[in-house]
């Protein structure tokens, strides 16, 4: 991006920023003077961009949000009871699937259904560790409007995506977030939903089989009344703020 930001400084093109994050990447921070706006996946509380950011929310594509649920339990082949989804972001997490398998058992034999997406990296080297019919194993999932559709629980990494589109479909989560992640990036994401009541997040040097199969178990009730009424905490209409603010600056 920074050879066509530089582009456009010199061609006097006019700038404008998005940042996902709730910590902002160098670039966007370096360039932020020379942008007309910085459209912003989360309030600027740091103070980044010294005033200067419009907070929208992430777009998230239309085709994973209000999914029909009969639908997606068809496709699933699921009854409609409380299901848990499992993946840890676009590329899978080693660690957190091991984990999961670690405690596999005792949640599907709770009559709980899982959606596993392992990552295509590590698909192979947990196929056949566990059958059983509550059970859906995937490489990967073009359809997750379905798996946000019929999730009860999810249990993911800190991506700004994923948590926006998990908290757009209601569906409260546990968050490990990814521990190189630059600057921390996942673990702020995470805890600015947490305030919020939406997210829990567990760092991953803290994780244990344990810790985890309890907050599944236990607290599954807990959550299915979290559940209720909180998507209202994000927007759901960030593209729509973004062009409506970038017609009202290029007039």
């Amino acid at each position: 991006s920074v050879p066509l930001l530089l582009s456009a400084i010199l061609f006097r093109i006019p700038i404008f920023l998005y940042e996902q994050n709730i910590i902002p990447g160098r670039t966007n921070i370096l360039f932020s003077r020379f942008s007309k706006e910085i459209f912003l996946g989360f309030p600027d509380e740091g103070n980044y961009f010294k005033g200067r950011g419009y907070f929208t929310g992430n777009p998230v594509r239309k085709e994973v949000l209000n999914v029909d649920r009969e639908r997606a339990l068809n496709f699933f082949n699921f009854e409609d009871k409380f299901t848990l989804l499992v993946f840890g972001g676009s590329g899978g997490a080693y660690k957190l699937n091991e984990i999961i398998f670690d405690i596999l058992e005792p949640i599907l034999n709770a009559d709980i259904q899982v959606i596993f997406i392992t990552g295509e990296r590590f698909y192979s080297a947990f196929k056949d560790k566990i059958v059983h019919r509550n059970l859906r194993l995937f490489p990967y999932l073009n359809e997750m409007g379905y798996a946000y559709a019929v999730a009860s629980l999810a249990i993911t990494r800190g991506g700004a995506m994923t948590l926006s589109e998990l908290v757009l479909n209601g569906v409260f989560s546990i968050v490990i977030p990814f521990p190189y992640a630059v600057s921390h990036h996942q673990f702020y994401n995470a805890k600015y939903f947490e305030r919020y009541g939406v997210v829990k997040v567990i760092e991953e040097c803290e994780l244990s089989s344990e810790m985890l199969l309890k907050e599944v178990l236990v607290n599954r009730d807990k959550i299915r009344i979290m559940n209720s009424g909180k998507r209202e905490v994000y927007p759901v209409d960030a593209e729509v703020r973004m062009v409506d603010r970038i017609m009202e600056l290029m007039r």
